[in-house]
């Protein structure tokens, strides 16, 4: 999960995982009668996202931005314009004490993660995305969700800017996540990665009615970082009892 690894040597936003290739259907233009065009994939041509800004997908196949919506917040894809404000959290201590223990992320290391992110995005359809604050119109944290190493699972995931800290937002944007998972993904369980010494992440997944499962590793979960030590947390689609009644985080 965002905000979770203080032990990690560089900062876990964001998996290299191989996205899956977006289904869609290809309007054949210009060619002989019987003949098929090649599919596209995301290895020999461009993405979804692209073709229908081409006019190549028919328009009930043109993929949608990934937003999810609460009534404070929003969570979006990135944009270039969200840079400044990535790195103003990416380089404080304070906010990458359980990330990246403590240590700023460099400026190529801030690239990678915005770029793994727009990956997800595009090929994948969901992403860790900029959490923005409704009030004011600006980005505060990061949030969302990504494929967890090689499990299978989606985890979500989240952190903020300390200036919006005590307001319940962590909360409120992992419900959103939780919910897109369960509910409009359809699937079966939702889980999320902690810095064992991160109660307050703990304190959250607590109250979205995550349970802990296990303390693990990065190799055991197949992540891009063998070396993390998480405790993970998991909720399934079948689980209806109320969340833990804790403080707003």
């Amino acid at each position: 999960m965002i905000g979770g690894h203080g032990r990690a040597r560089i900062t876990d936003f964001g998996l290299a995982v191989p996205g899956e290739n977006t289904p869609g259907a290809v309007v054949e233009r210009g060619l002989p009668p019987g003949t098929r065009a090649a599919p596209f994939t995301r290895h020999t041509g461009p993405s979804p996202r692209i073709r229908a800004r081409a006019g190549f997908l028919a328009p009930s196949m043109i993929p949608r931005m990934f937003r999810l919506e609460t009534a404070r917040l929003f969570i979006r894809e990135w944009d270039p314009a969200d840079r400044p404000a990535f790195r103003a959290m990416a380089q404080d201590p304070v906010v990458m004490r359980y990330i990246n223990g403590g240590v700023p992320l460099t400026e190529e290391e801030i690239d990678a993660a915005l770029g793994r992110q727009r990956r997800h995005a595009a090929e994948l359809g969901f992403c860790m995305g900029a959490l923005v604050e409704k009030a004011s119109g600006e980005v505060v944290g990061v949030a969302g969700l990504q494929p967890l190493g090689t499990t299978g699972d989606l985890e979500i995931g989240w952190w903020l800017s300390p200036r919006v800290w005590g307001r319940g937002y962590a909360t409120e944007a992992g419900q959103a996540a939780m919910t897109h998972v369960l509910e409009t993904l359809g699937r079966e369980r939702v889980v999320a990665i902690i810095d064992p010494p991160n109660e307050a992440s703990k304190r959250v997944a607590m109250r979205l009615g995550l349970r802990l499962v296990r303390r693990t590793t990065g190799v055991e979960l197949g992540h891009r970082l063998p070396e993390i030590v998480v405790d993970l947390f998991a909720r399934e689609a079948r689980e209806t009892g109320p969340a833990a009644e804790l403080p707003l985080a």
